[in-house]
């Protein structure tokens, strides 16, 4: 073969391979559909950063060949509600939301529900703990998913237990009862505290102090509310008797902070608030929810402290109701915006219609498993076509932020994590109750505990009473 033959060979192949590769380039890139619409999305919340999602949300993206982009942006948690609402108002606000597992009565004219075509009632009680279905729905209409649920566990100071003998954290409220005895120490001539078994007792300087007894309420069996009418105060019957859990597990919290006749006095209004106090290393243990766990890291980063699940009540041949206190944020998708049609670069016209149908089949990826496909129905047409995501998205997003999962088939995997398990476990048993407005109602929580403690009220009953009085006032 002469040399201009191989000459021309190799310029032919050469020739080729530019095709072949370009081919790929041109090919390979997915192509939005032309003729049809495409949106952005617009996504509120609080916490969690843009980074936290940014892996997940372009993933998104890149399947779903209606979405162009996703955007999140983040709000301080004490300018995050008056903002949103004057956003809904102006129906200038997000696409989607977050909104606390205990807002939904005060959102639920502001937001839609999902359609039985994207998400069935069937399949979302199926994926999620059982306090889910109690907090994202109404009736059978479902208006929030989460991908994460938290709920209190026991923190406890590994080297003060290991200094008093203490083999391991207490599982119910009367070993706690015992360890505190053990574990406070006071000063001989002041009878001040020197070291506290535990944060509990007061409101103040207690963090979450409302939500741990309302857990004790709920262990102790008490009905919280019915059809809209705060019942935590009422009698029920309980191994023959007649009892008020209420006042039980009111009068067990604040004999903790209260120095007269109590046997179990570890804390006043003088300690410091209980995230510091812990991680300064003065109090023993704390009950809090798993986002603290950097909180405390953060303060003291040499502090030997674990998590263990929250304390029950000892059973004793007794009816007992096993109990956590369900915290966290949801995802819903608001029900009015203006649309302006620069938002797309499509010539079909958006309309609610169709931003309400995305933004539900987004959080329905976002939230759900995914292993074998996400479908995605074009809302004009109606037609559906499977798509395979690079990850599952929701445990993309547990892995970056180590929050405690939502979705039961991720609990069986984060029971293995030392540091998870505690949380995970008690979403399993984790309970909510409806009230309308619950920054307030935790106001009144925190207030009838002060009033008690300080004797501002004469008794036990009359601190209970107005507490429930002035919840029912919110209701009505």
């Amino acid at each position: 073969m002469t040399q201009k033959k191989i000459i021309q060979i190799a310029v032919v192949i050469g020739v080729i391979l530019v095709i072949v590769i370009t081919g790929l380039f041109v090919f390979g890139k997915k192509e939005k559909p032309k003729g049809r619409y495409t949106m952005d999305l617009e996504v509120w919340g609080v916490f969690d950063n843009s980074s936290d999602y940014s892996a997940v949300f372009d993933d998104y993206a890149k399947l779903n060949p209606h979405i162009e982009d996703i955007e999140y942006k983040k709000f301080t948690i004490d300018k995050y509600k008056k903002e949103l609402i004057n956003a809904l108002a102006a129906d200038k606000g997000p696409d989607i939301f977050m909104i606390k597992n205990t807002w939904l009565p005060e959102f639920e004219d502001k937001i839609v529900a999902v359609s039985p075509q994207i998400i069935t009632e069937k399949a979302f009680d199926e994926n999620f703990v059982e306090v889910v279905s109690h907090d994202a729905k109404d009736g059978s209409d479902i208006y929030a998913v989460p991908m994460s649920v938290d709920s209190l566990a026991l923190y406890y100071n590994k080297d003060i237990f290991n200094s008093m003998g203490i083999i391991s954290p207490p599982t119910t409220w009367e070993e706690l009862s015992e360890d505190v005895k053990l574990i406070t120490r006071y000063d001989d001539e002041s009878n001040q505290i020197i070291q506290s078994g535990i944060a509990l007792g007061t409101a103040q300087n207690i963090n979450s102090a409302a939500d741990i007894l309302t857990v004790l309420m709920m262990q102790g069996g008490a009905e919280m509310s019915r059809n809209g009418i705060a019942t935590f105060n009422n009698m029920i019957e309980l191994a023959g008797k007649t009892v008020n859990p209420a006042e039980r597990a009111l009068q067990y919290y604040t004999q903790f902070g209260r120095v007269t006749n109590s046997k179990l006095y570890t804390w006043n209004d003088e300690q410091h608030y209980s995230l510091d106090a812990f991680a300064e290393g003065k109090t023993a243990m704390m009950i809090n929810y798993s986002w603290q766990i950097e909180s405390i890291k953060h303060k003291n980063e040499k502090l030997n402290f674990a998590v263990a699940p929250l304390p029950q009540t000892d059973a004793k041949n007794k009816r007992i109701y096993k109990a956590n206190y369900a915290n966290y944020w949801m995802f819903v998708v608001a029900k009015d915006k203006k649309l302006s049609q620069s938002d797309s670069s499509s010539k079909i016209k958006l309309t609610n219609k169709i931003r309400i149908h995305e933004a539900w089949q987004f959080i329905k990826a976002l939230t759900f498993p995914s292993k074998n496909g996400i479908i995605l129905t074009d809302a004009t047409t109606g037609v559906a076509r499977k798509y395979m995501p690079t990850m599952d998205y929701t445990k993309e997003y547990l892995d970056i932020t180590k929050k405690p999962a939502a979705r039961l088939d991720l609990i069986k995997e984060q029971r293995k994590d030392p540091v998870m398990e505690p949380f995970v476990l008690g979403n399993l048993i984790a309970k909510n109750w409806y009230h309308p407005n619950a920054d307030a109602v935790e106001r009144i929580i925190a207030n009838m505990i002060t009033q008690y403690n300080s004797g501002e009220v004469a008794s036990i009953e009359e601190a209970l009473g107005l507490a429930s009085q002035r919840i029912n006032n919110l209701m009505r």
